[in-house]
């Protein structure tokens, strides 16, 4: 998918806001397919079954995927209220949410970033945020865009990890990997590059958040009857390799991922695992009645 630049004012567009708001999108000249999936007042939905690791086991759970356009106020860095201004811009807002058991205690995280839809390579995402709940504590974590680095701020209930601020030089987000390729899979280059890992695995693992050396791949192949391309991404420092696989055509619909690392204890090489189970295209934000608690449900139809 070709997404040309320019410098005119494009029609304003209704965004994902439970107000309604509209959006101005200002930096890019977008094609008629991007615009009808991704600029039709809808979120995507996407359930997945989960197999997580923790403490050298897998466990059993839940994931899901929202992709949705947001206006982004890139002064403030949070979604704009009007949706207008010179510092707004239009980002793909991706929410990544984990739900999974260890033993009697759940864990509950969840990955919000902001990617531009007028990207154009690595490292330029306005804003990731990472939070971890589980019974022993929480945790969050923050990274904003300015200028050639992330601001980060770092909260957590070990001593070790709790209320740091820092810089980190600008390179690939791991966490915006996924809304790359739905914006433009061409994006995502072949070869060694700088990559910062996940945020939930940089934290889990307790890892130093830096930019590491990585080496990207991209495979053809077939899943489930379709064409797909899997992304394979390879961090040796820490023994870490991750694969996404998509569909070939637009709009790039995230079909599985992986992540291989080596358990925290044991150190045995593990792999966590999310499978698509059901995609649903609505506007969540006006689906909060206990009438529209079934469609939670549906993500998950057919999961054992």
């Amino acid at each position: 998918m070709k997404i040309l630049m320019s410098v005119s004012l494009v029609l304003i567009i209704l965004a994902c806001n439970q107000s309604g708001s509209l959006e101005a999108q200002n930096t890019m000249e977008r094609t008629s397919e991007f615009d009808e999936y991704w600029f039709q007042s809808t979120a995507e939905i996407t359930g997945y079954k989960l197999e997580q690791v923790r403490y050298n086991d897998v466990h059993e759970g839940q994931a899901v995927l929202i992709f949705v356009t947001e206006p982004f106020n890139t002064q403030k860095h949070v979604k704009s209220d009007n949706g207008v201004g010179r510092n707004v811009q239009s980002a793909m807002k991706l929410n990544h949410v984990r739900r999974f058991n260890t033993g009697i205690y759940p864990y509950n995280i969840m990955t919000s970033s902001f990617t531009p839809v007028s990207q154009t390579g690595y490292g330029k995402t306005f804003k990731v945020s990472s939070s971890m709940q589980e019974w022993c504590g929480h945790v969050y974590t923050q990274y904003t865009k300015k200028g050639n680095q992330f601001d980060v701020n770092s909260y957590s209930y070990f001593e070790s990890e709790g209320d740091h601020s820092f810089q980190v030089k600008e390179a690939l987000l791991e966490d915006e990997i996924m809304s790359l390729i739905r914006i433009n899979p061409e994006i995502i280059k072949e070869g060694e590059t700088m990559i910062i890992p996940a945020a939930h695995y940089l934290r889990l693992i307790h890892k130093e958040m830096k930019p590491y050396k990585a080496k990207i791949s991209k495979t053809n192949s077939t899943f489930d009857g379709q064409d797909v391309v899997v992304y394979e991404i390879n961090i040796p420092e820490l023994e870490r390799k991750v694969t996404i696989t998509t569909t070939k055509s637009f709009p790039y619909s995230i079909e599985e991922w992986t992540e291989e690392y080596p358990a925290i204890f044991t150190k045995e090489k593990m792999i966590t695992r999310a499978t698509k189970i059901k995609t649903m295209r609505l506007d969540y934000w006006n689906k909060h009645n206990k009438s529209d608690e079934a469609l939670y449900q549906e993500l998950f139809t057919g999961m054992e």
